[in-house]
């Protein structure tokens, strides 16, 4: 394809590209479930996709123990940046599976790239006026030098690309001029955008001396 990936070609060519990786579950939050979990997604409780409809079905069953407990209970600052979709409530919050810090959606709510529901550590609002896969970067950068001088987790769950079809016109047109249908040029674009926050991510990681002391796994949320 002409998808422009640099960030994603660089962590191929200097680390370890798994090209026969298997998804725990071919839907989005039973793998989110199972990404925290190491766990089949029957035994985390989350098998569907709908929080609000089935909830005994969607939410990450108390007694299982996240990745983000285990490094929080390690000493490491813990944060999640981006969509959650693994349960709602006090009980199933971010802050309540061992992530310090979250900032972002739960999943169950109508999200566009340009409106979208938004959490910070417990206080919800509405965001508007931002794309977010750039809101998203821009706060994970923030992450890394803010715990620049501890050992941290950080889990950046981008949202692209996912319907809606969204994207800043100027990053969607040099895609239609290769001919592609507006939707695949859009994609195409929504692609890129997240491809050049993980570029924007890495490049800090390198900018406060930490790359090499930092493992960067990148994966979608379902193969």
């Amino acid at each position: 394809g002409k998808n422009r990936t640099p960030a994603i070609d660089r962590l191929v060519a200097e680390g370890v590209w798994f090209n026969a990786a298997y998804s725990a579950s071919p839907v989005c939050a039973p793998a989110r479930a199972a990404l925290l979990t190491g766990r089949w997604p029957h035994r985390t409780g989350v098998v569907s996709l709908e929080m609000k409809k089935f909830i005994e079905f969607t939410h990450l069953k108390r007694s299982e123990r996240t990745i983000a407990d285990a490094f929080k209970a390690a000493g490491y600052a813990t944060g999640l940046i981006g969509k959650w979709h693994t349960g709602e409530g006090p009980d199933y919050h971010p802050l309540a599976r061992g992530f310090m810090e979250f900032e972002g959606f739960f999943g169950s709510d109508p999200v566009g790239f340009n409106r979208y529901p938004f959490d910070v550590n417990g206080a919800m609002r509405e965001v508007t006026g931002k794309y977010l896969t750039d809101d998203l970067t821009e706060r994970a950068v923030a992450f890394l030098q803010r715990h620049r001088d501890r050992p941290f987790f950080l889990k950046l769950s981008h949202y692209a690309p996912h319907r809606p079809l969204e994207a800043p016109e100027q990053a969607i047109a040099p895609y239609l001029a290769l001919g592609y249908a507006r939707p695949i040029a859009t994609i195409y674009a929504m692609i890129e955008i997240m491809d050049r926050g993980i570029g924007r991510v890495l490049n800090e990681l390198d900018r406060l001396g930490l790359r090499r002391d930092t493992i960067v796994l990148f994966t979608s949320d379902n193969g």
